[in-house]
């Protein structure tokens, strides 16, 4: 009897024994019953596989959407425990989120447009891995026969001990962009409109918080710059736009020459001072003037 996880809404359930399918009765809540033949003292070979929807309507819309990855059953007996989680997801897709006691077994190529991720083992590896130790029966199938079909981009993942449950968040291409350009983009506007950011201690801290994020997740680090790229260039863009238009910003306006002259008129508008005679027949003579 066997539990298998994401039975209840699984499309499809298989198991095969070393190689050959097995029928399974189902007893609901996910729990199976194989007819294992006796063969003695000879450690077999059991593989299952269930197909299950994962994502939902969240998945077909190109929108992140968590995995939820449930660990294998070891007896209580058992010494010394490896496993190997190989995931596929459709091209465009990426896996984040995966816990640190699970080592990568990826590594970054180069595919003539950008750096990708890729297994440095196969699923031919993967099986011949599991089928070296188990004792097959005579006249066994072929262990290799049993590999299923790869998706269009696999990752695998490893270590040593109970595994433990775990959840990968499943993110599309456009939203790493996105959210990666963008903070990038904000990061270059604010170095070219605040004149603080641009001094040397705050340029040491912006450096020394990058270098921290790119050690804490060496794995993710290439994915993430490659996302930012679009964003950075824009602010590259600005930047070099600003520079060139900083002379025109800079230019002082010419002062405008006075001249001492009387036959110079200013053009500023003015009142007319009159100024009286100190004699009383001179202030008569004016204001007769001014009456006529």
């Amino acid at each position: 009897e066997v539990r298998l996880p994401g039975a209840a809404k699984a499309t499809s359930v298989e198991a095969r024994l070393d190689g050959a399918t097995v029928a399974l009765d189902g007893q609901g809540d996910g729990r199976y019953t194989i007819d294992m033949p006796a063969a003695g003292r000879v450690r077999r070979l059991l593989e299952l596989r269930v197909v299950a929807p994962w994502g939902g309507r969240v998945a077909g819309l190109g929108l992140p959407w968590p995995m939820w990855l449930e660990p294998p059953g070891f007896a209580a007996d058992v010494i010394q425990r490896r496993f190997a989680w190989e995931v596929g997801v459709i091209r465009g897709d990426h896996l984040l989120g995966m816990p640190g006691r699970w080592t990568s077994q990826q590594r970054w190529v180069w595919r003539g447009y950008g750096w990708g991720r890729e297994p440095v083992v196969s699923s031919a590896d993967l099986a011949a891995w599991v089928a070296g130790a188990i004792d097959r029966p005579a006249g066994a199938g072929d262990r290799s026969a049993s590999v299923w079909p790869l998706h269009e981009s696999r990752a695998v993942y490893a270590g040593i001990g109970p595994p433990g449950a775990a959840t990968a968040w499943v993110v599309p291409t456009w939203l790493l962009v996105l959210v990666a350009s963008g903070l990038a983009l904000a990061v270059g506007m604010a170095l070219i409109a605040l004149p603080g950011w641009r001094r040397p201690a705050a340029l040491l801290g912006l450096a020394a918080g990058a270098v921290v994020l790119a050690v804490a997740f060496p794995d993710a680090s290439p994915l993430f710059v490659q996302a930012a790229s679009p964003g950075m260039a824009l602010a590259a863009l600005a930047a070099a736009l600003r520079r060139l238009d900083q002379p025109a910003l800079r230019r002082p306006a010419r002062p405008a020459v006075a001249s001492a002259s009387s036959l110079t008129r200013s053009a500023a508008p003015f009142e007319p001072l009159v100024v009286a005679s100190s004699l009383e027949g001179g202030r008569q003579s004016m204001a007769g003037e001014a009456e006529a």
